[in-house]
């Protein structure tokens, strides 16, 4: 766990444990959720801000920049903070820029997080593994549902695959069918898990 923490770089952990009480168990949690809750933030903004949906905009952009301040991510936290201002005072030229710096602050602290591994450490604890057959089922219902639109069938089969926990690269491309669903985009979500079952397959063979 300490190994994980000290691997990175976007975070002040020094800082994050202090707001943390020093839980060095509860930070890599934190962290684990972070990756959870806001791989997609950066899609979702841009979906809201397409459909004109300012506020509950802020309110996303609000929860990043609460999240990477008690974790210590002090350069994601300064630029969610300055979009956060421009979206109040109206300033959407001014926010479009700040996304730009706000996405590529947000992309590196995933990635920083993915780095150290602490997907791994924490991710699977309190699930079961789940084998390459298990996987194989549950994807090809996920995709058959996503195909047809039943948006709500197929929400039930991701919330079954999050039941396990799923190595590496599969697990990884789980959490991303996660993260596009809650964006909506369901086509490509079953892309993603058209991809995986692909690479299953040439597997099996």
């Amino acid at each position: 766990m300490n190994e994980a923490l000290d691997r990175l770089s976007c975070f002040d952990t020094e800082d994050g444990l202090k707001r943390l009480g020093g839980s060095r168990e509860f930070m890599v949690e934190l962290l684990y959720h972070f990756i959870l809750e806001f791989s997609a933030a950066a899609d979702e903004y841009e979906r809201l801000m397409e459909e004109g949906k300012r506020d509950p905009a802020i309110r996303l952009i609000h929860s990043v920049k609460g999240a990477a301040g008690n974790l210590g991510a002090k350069q994601l936290q300064a630029s969610a903070s300055a979009l956060e201002e421009d979206l109040k005072r109206k300033d959407l030229a001014g926010a479009e820029r700040l996304f730009v710096l706000f996405a590529g602050d947000l992309k590196e602290a995933l990635e920083d997080i993915r780095r150290s591994g602490i997907e791994d450490l924490w991710g699977g604890r309190g699930k079961s593994p789940g084998d390459e057959a298990l996987l194989m089922g549950l994807l090809s219902q996920f995709k058959a549902y996503a195909e047809a639109g039943q948006m709500k069938s197929a929400r039930k089969i991701v919330r079954d695959l999050e039941l396990y926990h799923w190595p590496d690269e599969a697990g990884r491309t789980v959490d991303a069918i996660r993260s596009l669903m809650k964006c909506y985009k369901i086509k490509d979500a079953a892309q993603a898990a058209d991809q995986l079952l692909e690479e299953l397959v040439g597997d099996v063979i």
